[in-house]
């Protein structure tokens, strides 16, 4: 079993561990929280909609390998959003050179990357940051430190963790407690795998995969991902399997499925996962 997003040291739960914020104002100290990569065991894709979406029906289970997200508060005054990233240390792992901070969030895409990781406004851990504000209402600056064990453009959702992660980070910060739910719907907006790490363990994923339906997750599974130098991105992998029109009557059994385990409920029986701390 894997947790979803949780701050960095708070005390395990029996079950899923939840993303959760306490308090009833700021946190004066950082806060780091760990979101966990994923894997598809399952995925069927449908032909694109009116919106360019492609609908899906999958099932993801969530990775003890993921990315920390460290929010530290900015300087008196300061109302800035910055980034930096770097290579998670661990034992099995050689790390990186840290990136420098950017003084501020670049208002240009691809100023800066670090490891195919944008750090300018692109980047979704910094849209999660002003996400959180804008839903708050609060101009509160903050830095954003990435410690990253999920290579980029593998299909690990990597940059949906880092978003998922800054969410959580960034509400118990600022002491905005805008709950689960509404994390969740800004997930949804951010991406499509970004609401997953929220949640973690097994899950079944509709629509663009931000509708959840929590699975049985039990046991404990080892697995071996091979990666290669060069990543693909979402939307190239999509034009490919468009151009192939891979598409058929398996998916639209797939998703008779999913309306009948979702009961009516977009989280199906995940608002128990997202119930307030």
């Amino acid at each position: 079993m894997t947790a979803g997003a949780s701050p960095t040291g708070a005390a395990p739960s029996a079950g899923r561990r939840r993303a959760s914020a306490s308090g009833s104002g700021p946190n004066p100290g950082p806060v780091s929280v760990r979101a966990p990569g994923k894997i598809n065991l399952s995925l069927r894709v449908g032909p694109p909609g009116v919106d360019g979406f492609h609908p899906l029906v999958t099932v993801f289970q969530a990775l003890g390998l993921g990315e920390t997200v460290t929010a530290s508060p900015a300087p008196a005054g300061e109302t800035g959003i910055s980034l930096e990233a770097a290579a998670a240390t661990r034992p099995d792992r050689v790390a990186t050179p840290a990136v420098q901070p950017t003084p501020a969030v670049q208002p240009t895409p691809g100023a800066a990357t670090t490891a195919g990781v944008p750090l300018d406004r692109t980047n979704l851990a910094a849209r999660a940051a002003e996400a959180v504000r804008r839903a708050a209402g609060v101009d509160h600056g903050v830095h954003l430190s990435i410690a990253k064990e999920i290579p980029a453009a593998s299909g690990m959702a990597g940059g949906s963790a880092d978003a998922a992660a800054a969410l959580v980070a960034c509400d118990r910060l600022w002491g905005t407690n805008l709950g689960a739910r509404t994390l969740h719907a800004l997930a949804a907006e951010l991406g499509s795998d970004v609401a997953f790490p929220l949640v973690g363990g097994s899950a079944l994923g509709t629509g663009r995969g931000e509708r959840l339906v929590a699975l049985p997750d039990t046991g404990s599974w080892h697995w071996v991902i091979a990666t290669q130098a060069t990543g693909l991105t979402t939307p190239e992998v999509f034009r490919v399997f468009d151009d192939l029109g891979g598409y058929g009557a398996a998916h639209a059994a797939s998703l008779a499925a999913a309306a009948t385990a979702r009961a009516g409920d977009p989280l199906g029986t995940a608002p128990a996962a997202f119930a307030p701390a």
